[in-house]
């Protein structure tokens, strides 16, 4: 009998080849796992059950850890060779039973609580209107001369850089500092009996969305796990849900706000003691009421909302206070991936399991996370703003608030200056070329990103141009985006290493800066953890991010795993459609290719029922497909066998007709969707919404973009400085345009098996799928069922067994 891994139901035998997997992993001290779970086996169970069954197993191992550390490090207590080693081991028994004692004791406490019945017991309490013995000064009261002065840049220490993440005391003046000093006198009291409930190890669980985020959470509450001690009863999982203040914010003004606008607005409204919701949440009770009703049963975001609501606390920074309790903590892609935000949240991955989900996008999303870009026109706007700004307030600002603000200008007017003089698109360019026609010696980009920091005059600057538009009713252009926020991020990246990223122009006089090195950003997560996860349902081709994102880890720590899918082999067939089919650049505009295309397609409606998914490479091509059947009148005769909707850029929802038109249970119809479009990620095709999908040809990306141009040469650059030949640097490219368009291909056609009694076929259309390099990239269960030397005509009979078996 295999290991128990608590599982809800009785797992496939690939769930538990993928616990196994997993939970290996983490016993071998390895620090990176890959793993591929199509979509509708289970993953999500899988990895819940795998990794809290390894962390209760070693929860109590490293309790007494820390006894043993936290005794060595005790004055009270030294342990020397003359000591018995019985005298030892007593005293960390004593110390182990008074913990598990206390542990018992808090959950018989939770036993009692419940997110459900809050609302009355607070009612009982009179919570609301209750004065609350506070362990902190009251609310102090600061007086304002007006409104205005709220958008006055914040004072800042020049020679040093403000540590933008500690909100109480990096962001504000001197005044407020020592008065949340004697906030901290009364917080920091010691309360070892209620607060000190640290777990030792921790889940960091990440996604893409808050509805994976909501689904995890759901999916937490299935199964039952022992207790990390055998002296406790029962031991509920302390699972946190962390969200930004957009998510969070109880505040009606703050609330509101732009979510670029948000943060800063917050962190005003704290330091003018302004928001009682953060007042309410520094104190010890209040905190602690949250802390408990959190952990009482697994919550998600919408239940935090409520519980601040409820308790009058601020759920964004309760949470971060109930942190240190929480034995799995989801939040989103953001949180995790950027190091800033992991430090104003007091995250420390030390010790912790880091699990990554839809992992298929993460260099992307890393990428795309720390990359940035100003126009030529937001650089006018953003002119026009400041001079606004300085009109109105240059009388109220102090010295070095005029000139560095005066510096700003200066430096929007020497890029305005190089936009208009070098635009060359695809164009890479330097920093150091932006001003070498200037007189910009006396600017310090570094400077200029600690006054940026310090005094926060994006926030300031945009927060004001959008009270006077909302305050101009006849103003119809209202600035979308707080353009400072652009600009600043943009000066930002000025002062990165230049291995890290480059600089470009793009098409619409643009400045762009692209991230080139996700491995960088990557590095200090791997590092800092005990392991990380990275699980999707496609996660091939893995070779991207072994020489991409992982190059940093030995392949001796690098754990690979690719589950087979649980449906049976007859209810998946996958075949690839080559005769005379090449949708290459050359020859996919062809009238005879598309010619052909019509014909399958036809012929394929006739024999497949219900829903047929096919996917275009492009929006562009899917275009011209369409227009080029209507002018040779065979779309209505093709629309007559099957109703046909496709997809169009930025068009409406498509998917809801679709699907009404398939529950008919009539003709069924055709969904023409774009790989890479709104329909080819993340959206469930179940059962009859996709008995076929179809991917037309291989969908490459633009090789002639800026964006890819760029990485072209850094990848070839990379190559050649590290040895290799222009042959080599040729290959590396080609793999990683291969792979862009394999973890598309794979994406797309991973929408049509969704659960176990679910089957399709697919249909690879292009005889490039021939290749054995392009099918290695393919995901392993569609792989297996590759159905390649057959002509069209036998495709077509296999076809029709197939779904004549399956009905």
């Amino acid at each position: 009998m295999g290991k128990n891994f608590h599982h809800p139901y009785q797992p496939y035998d690939i769930q538990t080849q993928l616990m196994e997997h997993i939970y290996e992993l983490l016993n071998s001290g390895k620090k990176v796992g890959i793993f591929e779970s199509p979509t509708g086996t289970g993953k999500t169970l899988s990895l819940i059950c795998s990794t809290v069954t390894w962390l209760r197993e070693h929860k109590l191992e490293k309790l007494n850890s820390k006894v043993d550390n936290d005794n060595l490090s005790d004055s009270t207590f030294s342990s020397s060779d003359d000591e018995p080693e019985w005298v030892n081991q007593f005293y960390n028994d004593k110390i182990m039973k008074e913990k598990s004692k206390s542990l018992q004791e808090y959950e018989n406490y939770l036993e009692g609580l419940s997110m459900s019945n809050i609302k009355p017991v607070l009612r009982q309490l009179d919570i609301g209107d209750r004065k609350r013995k506070k362990t902190v000064p009251r609310h102090i009261e600061i007086e304002i001369e007006d409104d205005e002065t709220n958008f006055l840049p914040e004072p800042y220490e020049q020679d040093s850089v403000s540590n933008q993440n500690d909100y109480e005391k990096g962001q504000i003046n001197d005044e407020i500092q020592k008065l949340l000093a004697k906030i901290d006198k009364g917080y920091d009291v010691k309360t070892e009996n209620n607060m000190e409930l640290k777990s030792p190890l921790k889940i960091y669980f990440s996604s893409r969305t808050h509805s994976q985020l909501t689904q995890f959470a759901s999916q937490l509450t299935l199964p039952s796990f022992p207790p990390s001690s055998p002296t406790l009863e029962k031991e509920r999982i302390k699972f946190l849900p962390l969200a930004s203040r957009k998510q969070l914010c109880i505040h009606a003004k703050v609330s509101k706000l732009k979510s670029d606008l948000i943060n800063d607005a917050c962190v005003e409204t704290v330091k003018r003691q302004e928001c009682q919701f953060y007042t309410n949440s520094r104190d010890l009770i209040s905190s602690k009421q949250f802390r408990d009703y959190t952990f009482s049963e697994i919550s998600d975001i919408e239940d935090l909302v409520q519980l601040g609501h409820s308790l009058h606390v601020c759920p964004y920074y309760s949470s971060r206070t109930a942190l240190e309790g929480a034995e799995i903590v989801t939040l989103p892609y953001q949180h995790i991936l950027s190091f800033e935000i992991r430090e104003s949240l007091g995250i420390n991955l030390k010790d912790s399991i880091v699990i990554i989900d839809e992992a298929h996008n993460l260099m992307d999303t890393i990428t795309s996370i720390y990359s940035c870009e100003i126009s030529l026109s937001d650089i006018k706007i953003c002119k026009k703003l400041m001079k606004i700004y300085l009109n109105k307030f240059k009388r109220k600002l102090n010295g070095k608030n005029r000139v560095n603000i005066m510096k700003l200008m200066k430096l929007l007017d020497i890029l305005q200056a190089f936009i208009e003089s070098h635009f060359e698109k695809g164009k890479e360019i330097s920093p150091q070329s932006m001003f070498r026609d200037s007189n910009a010696d006396l600017l310090n980009i570094h400077e200029l990103v600690t006054y940026m920091r310090g005094s926060k005059i994006a926030y300031k600057i945009d927060s004001y141009a959008d009270s006077k538009l909302k305050s101009d009713e006849s103003n119809t252009n209202s600035v979308k985006q707080p353009i400072l926020f652009k600009i600043s991020k943009f000066v930002l990246s000025l002062s990165n290493p230049s291995f890290e990223g480059s600089f470009f122009f793009e098409e619409g006089m643009i400045i762009k800066y692209m991230l080139l090195e996700p491995n960088q950003i990557f590095k200090t997560i791997v590092n800092d953890s005990k392991c990380v996860i990275l699980a999707g349902g496609t996660m091939q081709p893995t070779s991207e991010f072994i020489e991409n994102l992982l190059p940093f880890v030995p392949s001796k720590d690098i754990v690979q795993f690719s589950c087979n899918h649980i449906i049976p082999e007859s209810n998946l067939d996958t075949f690839i459609v080559s005769e005379g089919f090449n949708f290459n650049y050359e020859s996919r505009n062809n009238e005879s290719v598309m010619c052909k295309l019509y014909d399958f397609l036809l012929e394929l409606g006739c024999r497949v029922p219900h829903g047929i998914v096919v996917f275009f490479p492009s929006y562009g091509y899917l275009e011209h497909v369409i227009k080029f059947w209507q002018l040779e009148e065979i779309f209505e005769k093709l629309s007559m066998n099957k109703r046909i909707f496709y997809e169009t850029p930025g068009g409406s929802d498509i998917l809801p007709q679709y699907s009404s038109t398939i529950l008919d249970k009539k003709k069924g119809a055709f969904l023409f969707s774009v790989v890479g479009g709104k329909l080819s990620e993340g959206i469930n095709f179940q059962d009859n919404l996709a008995r076929a999908v179809v991917m037309v040809g291989l969908p490459y990306p633009n090789l002639y973009s800026s964006e890819l141009l760029v990485k072209k040469r850094h990848i070839e650059q990379k190559v050649i400085s590290a040895g290799g030949s222009l042959k080599d640097a040729k290959s590396a490219t080609i793999e990683f345009y291969e792979n862009i368009c394999m973890k598309a291909v794979n994406q797309s056609i991973g929408r049509a098996i969704r659960h176990a009694n679910d089957y399709a076929c697919i249909y690879l259309v292009d005889n490039r799928y021939l290749n054995n390099k392009v099918q290695h990239k393919l995901s392993e269960w569609v792989r297996k069922r590759v159905k390649s030397e057959l002509k069209t005509s036998e495709i077509f009979a296999q076809t029709s067994v197939f779904f004549a078996s399956n009905r």
